[in-house]
């Protein structure tokens, strides 16, 4: 599990911790849900994508405050599953 930006712990790295779950799942993207108005997911949520994009590895933030409708988020969703298939050449 990565570590929480809510739960701040100097020596974890939320962005490096993402990137070695991706590399052990041979996963090529992270879909992040963040809580709107979370201010320590905002503080830490741009070094965690530049640091995921360094790896080559695509993120997608949902934002949500609780009730969030679910047909945009799949729309999100399969966009994000249909650029990963562009960029290998599979559709």
């Amino acid at each position: 599990m990565p570590p929480c930006p809510t739960r701040f712990d100097m020596r974890q790295d939320w962005g490096q911790s993402l990137v070695e779950m991706c590399k052990w799942a041979r996963a090529a993207a992270v879909i992040n849900i963040v809580v709107k108005f979370c201010e320590p997911h905002y503080y830490y949520y741009p070094q965690m994508r530049e640091v995921l994009t360094r790896a080559g590895i695509r993120e997608l933030m949902i934002e949500t405050h609780g009730d969030t409708s679910l047909g945009p988020l799949r729309l999100r969703c399969e966009a994000l599953v249909e650029s990963l298939l562009a960029a290998k050449g599979e559709l």
